[in-house]
């Protein structure tokens, strides 16, 4: 039974409820499983996935266990997370709300959808003290005792599937490998891979010290920064690793096989395939899409994440996929059965073991002193859960003395007969060793495995192949020769080699059309105080321009009328900006050679933020974004340095340009190459070199720029971020000499002041390199390589979550407290059972019970009291006969209905039914009434006049305002006659009552007779005895 329903503002969830039977004499207990969705893929990812094997392991568990449990799960729809966020922090607030005001001092646990807060949920949960279920291959670092103490990953931990990947490695003797993965912002779930990589070959250096491991990255939509990162990778390893989709190793292998690198039987490629087969690829992608990949994927080992097959699973998976498609129309990858993916059986299991730990956490408190909120609490269930092995229909799951749950590992691979993957090996992850199949022989390309180093080293010109390189030389220069002889007895080759240059030169990937630009106004509010260059309907005057639908910036450079677009100087220094590729240097995306015009126009990536000293003139800039801006910047001239260009030359805050993502840029790299093109010996300073950033040598023509003015430079700009200073201010102090001695002394603390005033030395050779700038303000500022400005804002957001979170659950403990009150009250006017389903949102219609039985009693002689005494008197009076009936009524199976003056009407077999035992339960509350009013010192003259009847009667909530549930019937009015015609101090039953009591050993009735009851006619009654 589904019921849906909104909550708050951004709050929507779904609760499934499955009502078991109620035990007499027992008692059932109420546990919910809270589960977080992300609400923008539900349909895609989560929802199909989550919800109906929630739902059919929901079903299993409470008719399993219907004698003492009954499990609620409710899904929490997150509306802030729509591309499966696992470090979106809205799920934990909204799992949190839900909660805090739907089941607060409640058995309740968490899990998740296996996409999205999967860094945020364990926080919310350790802060509970409730156990969350990660039904993600979880990383290490977070799901631990001493982070996450009451988090537990069901589909296994990458700490495992990183020591398989590494132990793998040493049993192939494979010591030098290279990760291949794409950009990020540092927290994705293969960067969480690489940290524990990097960690397990930190802490067991013994085991893995042999390895070397490398990790290289590229941009997904762009294929040459990918043929890049293939070509580092190649000289390096020839064992690369990719956790990845299917999709997309394919689309590496094909490339690797355009541009010349795939050699069948010299590499491998190591693929983790993913948990979330439905967003990392499909699995079917293993049968080969075409026949052309065959002999690419013969060097692929991919490794998966599996349980140990439990029972037969047939009748399971049926049941999910057709519970998923009746309720979603979803249905899995055809050959693939549900519980084959592991995170649909981390969500199968995570029912069963948290129904298990609930009811064994019930079965040691036998005396049931515990609430719900502390029995289902996470120290308390962990505690039960950790160094055992539980049995699922799914297969088994071990948690570890530490409470890490373990999974293994198969090793899939290539067969040559069939084109298909197959299972060849298991990696044991508790004993953490490959266990190979006795019957299954390794097929590799070749003869083995490939080599970890090739016999002529990774280049193709070592060991073995040295003297075969020299001879290669040889006969390569001889051929030249012959060549050059050719070419000078034929003139023409000449000419036709000059148009085929031409033509190539015109056809380079990083030529641009005009006819592909488009203008585009430049926005107002911007500020350029050193290049005045405006956008306009002329390419002459660069700016803000459109290339093929793409922002970019286009930047005018004068050529010598001496220099050609051709000259090859031109075309080395275009491949080379071209081959750049550096997360902190912008793109550059070509060059435009107009013919008859002695100018050339770069276009670079269009920054959308602007420069940094735009951004510096708006106001002062964060903490953080100062970190985070000197990292990027240090960053991206330490790949300059580096690389091939070995400095900028023009580097100022106004070339730094920051993009959508905050992300520092250095713009205009080869542009001083380019005019040095042009006057390779001038002495006399350029229109530029009067800035503020150019070194004392620039400024008096002694030197050109070289990387020690780059240093220079960027001292400059780290004294504008650190100081926020004006750019018209810092310009009036330009002349004052020597120039650092407008530098305050102290600009921020620790050492960072002292390290700028050193970059700006007027000596040259006194300024320190790049590496000496990264490490020294790198350990300043405790800034490591892969931080980055998210990752930083979202530790510091954590922390202020932690502190709402406390100021939250102080002014909730408050309002629950409240509300416990009220419900007291409530729970006083109507039954248990109706006041949950009206809290619940649920219906309450009225229903027919067939067999309970009614009491009615009145006080014999109380008419008589109430003449003589007064109101205070009879109201003190009837307040103590009340109260000790009150007490006693807690002891039986029965309801009391209500009081009218003073008549006591009771019944048992609602709401609640009780089977036969109704009548037993008020016969016995009868006697105990007229033993303790006997025996009361209030009662004076007067006497209790009891009857009781059995039958059928309808019972509903009547009224909106002060609702009350009322009883209707013959049976009603049948019990009050036996009340009325019977006599003081005595009980009296009809004769339906009395068949139901005839069984009762300790229950004695001795007959009354024939009675005319009003409106019955003649009945033949009974007395049950008192003594």
């Amino acid at each position: 039974m589904f019921s849906c329903c909104t909550f708050g503002l951004a709050l929507f969830f779904i609760s499934i409820p499955i009502w078991g039977p109620v035990v007499v004499g027992g008692s059932v207990i109420y546990p919910e499983l809270i589960s977080t969705i992300p609400f923008g893929v539900h349909v895609g990812v989560a929802l199909p996935a989550t919800g109906a094997g929630l739902d059919i392991a929901q079903t299993a568990v409470n008719s399993r266990f219907a004698e003492d449990l009954n499990l609620t799960v409710s899904l929490v729809y997150n509306k802030n997370d729509t591309i499966c966020d696992d470090s979106d922090e809205a799920a934990a607030g909204l799992a949190a709300e839900y909660y805090q005001t739907r089941s607060f001092n409640r058995c309740a646990a968490f899990t998740n959808s296996g996409c999205g807060g999967l860094i945020t949920m364990p926080f919310l949960a350790r802060e509970l003290d409730l156990l969350l279920f990660a039904i993600n291959i979880v990383p290490g670092n977070v799901y631990n005792p001493f982070v996450a103490p009451t988090s537990i990953g069901m589909a296994g931990s990458m700490d495992d599937a990183g020591g398989a990947v590494l132990d793998l490695l040493l049993y192939f003797k494979w010591f030098h490998v290279t990760i291949i993965s794409a950009f990020s912002n540092g927290v994705e779930v293969y960067d969480f891979f690489y940290y524990t990589i990097q960690a397990l070959l930190g802490h067991r250096p013994d085991r893995y010290g042999a390895l070397q491991i490398e990790r290289t990255q590229f941009d997904p939509a762009d294929e040459e920064s990918q043929i890049k990162a293939l070509r580092l990778a190649s000289d390096r390893s020839r064992v690369f690793f990719m956790f990845t989709g299917t999709a997309k190793v394919i689309e590496i292998l094909r490339l690797m096989k355009k541009i010349g690198l795939f050699v069948p039987g010299s590499y491998v490629f190591i693929v983790m395939q993913a948990t979330q087969q439905n967003v990392y690829g499909p699995p079917s992608l293993l049968n080969l899409p075409k026949k052309d990949d065959e002999d690419l994927f013969r060097s692929v080992i991919f490794l998966h994440t599996v349980s140990p097959a439990g029972q037969d699973l047939s009748v399971w998976n049926l049941q999910y996929a057709q519970r998923s498609m009746a309720l979603y129309g979803s249905s899995t990858e055809k050959g693939i059965d549900p519980l084959d993916l592991p995170s649909n059986r981390a969500t199968f299991n995570t029912v069963y073991l948290f129904s298990t730990l609930v009811r064994e956490a019930k079965a040691a408190d036998p005396a049931g002193t515990l609430t719900d909120a502390q029995l289902c609490s996470a120290s308390r269930l962990k505690s039960l859960m950790v160094n055992r092995t539980f049995q699922f229909p799914s297969g088994s799951f071990y948690i570890d003395p530490h409470g890490l749950g373990h999974t293994d590992l198969v090793l899939l691979m290539s067969n040559h007969e069939t084109g298909l993957h197959e299972r060849v090996g298991r990696y044991d992850s508790v004993q953490q060793i490959f266990v190979w199949n006795a019957n299954d022989t390794l097929k590799w390309v070749g003869n083995g495995p490939p080599l970890d180093e090739p016999a002529c080293g990774y280049s193709g010109f070592e060991g073995i192949c040295k003297d075969q390189a020299r001879a290669t030389l040889t006969t390569a220069v001889a051929a030249a020769v012959a060549a050059v002889a050719v070419i000078v007895l034929i003139i023409g080759v000449i000419f036709i080699r000059r148009e085929k240059s031409q033509q190539q030169f015109w056809n380079r990937p990083w030529i641009a059309n005009l006819e592909d630009m488009e203008p585009l106004a430049t926005p107002e509010g911007k500020l350029s105080f050193i290049l005045p260059e405006k956008s306009s309907s002329s390419i002459e005057n660069g700016g803000h321009w459109m290339y093929r639908g793409r922002d970019v910036w286009v930047v005018k450079v004068k050529l010598s009328p001496k220099t050609q677009f051709t000259d090859p100087r031109i075309v080395v220094l275009g491949d080379m900006m071209h081959g750049c590729y550096n997360n902190n240097i912008e793109k550059f995306l070509g060059l435009i050679a107009i013919p008859n015009t002695p100018s050339l126009f770069i276009l670079e990536a269009f920054g959308e933020r602007g420069s940094l000293r735009d951004l510096l003139n708006e106001g002062i800039i964060s903490r953080e974004f100062q970190k985070s801006f000197v990292q990027d910047l240090i960053q991206g001239l330490h790949y300059i340095h580096t690389s091939k260009f070995r400095k900028h030359g023009k580097l100022s805050s106004l070339c730094c340009i920051i993009d959508k993502h905050f992300v520092v840029k250095i713009s205009k790299l080869g542009h001083e190459q380019l005019m040095e093109l042009n006057a390779p010996n001038r002495t006399e300073p350029l229109a530029f070199e009067f800035s503020i950033w150019n070194a004392p040598e620039q400024q008096t023509g002694r030197s050109m720029p070289d990387a020690k003015s780059d240093i220079y430079a960027l001292g400059v700009i780290l004294f504008e971020v650190f100081t926020n200073n004006s750019l018209l201010e810092m310009l009036s102090r330009q002349n004052e000499s020597p120039l650092v001695k407008w530098f305050e002394s102290v600009l921020t603390h620790g050492q960072t002041s002292t390290l700028i005033l050193n970059c700006c030395n007027e000596d040259p050779l006194e300024r320190p390199t790049i590496h000496t700038v990264q490490k020294d303000i790198f350990t300043e500022l405790q800034i490591r390589a892969q931080d980055n400005l998210m990752s930083r804002t979202l530790a510091r957001l954590a922390a202020h979550a932690h502190d709402l979170e406390a100021k939250v659950g102080e002014r909730t403990r408050d309002l629950v407290e409240q509300r416990r009150l009220c419900d007291l009250l409530l729970e006083e006017m109507l039954p248990r059972l109706i006041v949950e389903r009206l809290r619940a949102n649920l219906d309450v219609t009225p229903r027919m019970f067939d067999s309970v039985t009614v009491y009615f009693s009145d006080i014999d002689g109380f008419g008589d009291f109430a003449l003589v005494n007064s109101p205070y008197d009879v109201i003190s009076f009837l307040n103590q006969v009340y109260s000790t009936l009150d007490v006693l009524i807690a002891k039986f199976d029965v309801y009391k209905v209500e009081t009218i003056n003073d008549s006591y009407v009771v019944v048992s077999g609602i709401p609640i039914p009780n089977g036969q035992k109704h009548a037993a339960a008020v016969a016995f509350m009868s006697l105990a009434f007229m033993k303790a009013y006997s025996e009361s010192d209030f009662r004076r003259q007067t006497r209790l006049r009891a009857g009781m009847h059995s039958g059928p009667i309808a019972a509903g909530v009547v009224g909106q305002r002060s609702p009350r549930y009322c009883l209707f019937g013959d049976t009603m009015n049948t019990a009050s006659r036996m009340e009325s015609h019977g006599e003081p101090g005595r009980i009296h039953v009809s004769p339906r009552t009395a068949e139901l009591l005839q069984d009762e050993p300790d229950l004695r009735l001795t007959p009354r007779g024939v009675v005319n009851i009003k409106g019955k006619g003649q009945i033949e009654t009974f007395w049950l005895a008192t003594d």
